[in-house]
């Protein structure tokens, strides 16, 4: 199947709809156009000066050098770039809050509700494709970008400090919910707490204008997510023993180090987690599935050197840990491109525009094209992922029989009930033999007002569709006739011109609000 003929709407209000009256095959997309890039980050506002090897056999951990010609371009801590102006009310910052006749625009969660909630057909149709699709697209994410919110800066729920004189900049967008709301109004909750992107002038004192968000992750496909995106990330996950990554036995098995329990701000700063494990990406432990490919590939790369070193036993630690890197970049990538993308996008597609696996095992390295991902992508477009979760981990034993049922957000940051002996291996089964969920133009329920769950203060029972939503607009991504635009769909001058494009109850209730001014 094609995700893509169903989610050009996603680009905006980031969930999938029917899509019936356009070919995204017939679109070239953005392979012709001219993205302008601004050097301001990489010429005025990094003092370190890079010396780059042409003759360096490893990728860099923070991807500079790369590309020998532009050294920092794809590394981490480094701004997105965007395919198109950015859509701010002041030009610079400032997030719209009005329509162009002056009318407030409708909060995220109205959107959510109106649209994604009481409009859709269903809440889960399974797929062809089994729960990999989805899991793998987030363990993806998780490795190209990190758009980062500063909680080193208090408070951490941004809804206690509103009605406050001088509200923090970083706290100035929280989420409102509606005194009628189906969910909230339930526990009297009115406000969804959120906290702006990290930006590249306010945060980072890099004079970009208008504002641009930082990407905390490189841009390249490299298992940031595994190793660490920053050097110093790298070694505290190292063991400098064979090559190897750190493990500790856990009733008799090999997981990855841990954090501090008690306290760790990886884990939500709970007391109830026993198990809580560090990785190269802060979001490894928030949730089953996350926590299962994270232990998966660490247990990869320890296989891999071990059976490096029984080939070359001269092998010193060093050169053991990057080929065993070099061997886990190369499978990720394979899996993307082989696998993933034509689900995603179509084999049809992929093979137009050169996203396949060459035939005759040959790469092609083009130093003009800049790889740091845009804001649109990051922001809106690769959150597909979160409208395929499904609501469900099932645990399958040997003769794929259920042994338990576990909701989504049931343990959502903690890693303890799949820790005892062959968990893992049983939700690896159930991943790989329940089907996934079908591109919907909704997320699941539990991810929409149950998100977090009785995880920590201010962070629980939130709304994943209504934080896409507010993310969109945080990082000033252009509305949605324009990204039809970019992506030469026809122009969209009236709400007739959506029928046949969404639902028709969609249409209406964009008609109800003048959505689209």
């Amino acid at each position: 199947m094609k995700f893509i003929n169903k989610s050009i709407f996603l680009i905006l209000l980031i969930v999938l709809s029917k899509t019936q009256a356009d070919s995204f095959d017939e679109v070239n997309l953005i392979k012709t156009r001219k993205v302008v890039i601004d050097n301001t980050f990489y010429e005025k506002c990094v003092s370190k000066q890079f010396t780059c090897y042409s003759s360096a056999k490893y990728r860099s951990m923070d991807g500079t050098c790369n590309n020998l010609q532009n050294p920092l371009w794809g590394s981490s801590f480094s701004p997105y770039i965007r395919l198109d102006k950015a859509y701010y009310a002041d030009g610079n910052f400032s997030m719209r809050v009005q329509f162009r006749d002056g009318k407030p625009l409708p909060s995220a969660r109205t959107l959510q509700v109106g649209i994604f909630w009481m409009q859709t057909p269903s809440w889960d149709i399974p797929d062809i494709n089994n729960y990999q699709v989805n899991q793998f697209g987030q363990y993806l994410a998780h490795d190209i970008t990190l758009m980062p919110s500063n909680f080193a800066v208090p408070p951490n729920d941004c809804c206690e400090v509103q009605g406050q004189k001088n509200i923090p900049l970083s706290c100035q967008a929280v989420i409102k919910v509606e005194a009628n709301d189906p969910s909230y109004s339930i526990i009297n909750k009115t406000c969804l707490p959120f906290k702006r992107a990290m930006t590249a002038a306010i945060d980072f004192n890099c004079p970009i204008f208008p504002q641009i968000p930082f990407n905390q992750q490189t841009a390249f496909i490299d298992a940031s997510q595994l190793y660490g995106p920053t050097p110093k990330k790298a070694a505290s996950l190292r063991s400098f023993q064979g090559g190897k990554l750190k493990t500790e036995e856990i009733n008799g098995q090999k997981f990855g180090i841990q954090v501090q329990r008690n306290g760790s701000k990886l884990c939500g700063g709970r007391n109830n987690v026993n198990y809580c494990f560090n990785r190269g990406d802060v979001r490894n432990n928030q949730h089953f599935g996350l926590i299962l490919y994270e232990e998966t590939f660490l247990r990869f790369h320890n296989l891999i050197t071990d059976l490096l070193i029984e080939l070359n036993p001269h092998w010193i630690d060093e050169t053991l840990y990057h080929e065993g890197r070099r061997i886990v970049i190369a499978f990720e990538e394979i899996i993307v491109y082989r696998d993933y993308l034509p689900i995603l996008l179509g084999k049809d597609y992929c093979d137009s525009v050169g996203l396949s696996l060459s035939k005759d095992n040959k790469t092609v390295y083009d130093p003009t094209i800049m790889p740091q991902l845009a804001v649109e992508f990051s922001a809106a477009a690769f959150r597909i992922p979160h409208n395929v979760a499904p609501m469900f981990y099932y645990f399958l034993d040997q003769n794929y029989d259920v042994t338990e049922i576990y909701k989504l957000n049931e343990f959502m940051g903690i890693a303890d009930q799949i820790v005892p002996i062959n968990k893992l291996e049983e939700l690896l089964r159930g991943m790989c033999y329940n089907q996934g969920r079908s591109p919907l133009p909704n997320y699941n329920p539990l991810i929409t007002s149950r998100l977090f769950h009785g995880w920590v203060k201010g962070a629980a029972d939130q709304d994943l569709a209504s934080i896409d939503v507010q993310r969109g607009r945080d990082s000033g991504i252009p509305p949605y006739y324009k990204f039809r635009e970019i992506c030469g769909f026809k122009n969209i001058t009236s709400f007739n011109d959506l029928v046949g494009i969404f639902y028709d109850d969609f249409v209406r209730f964009f008609k109800l609000l003048n959505i689209f001014k």
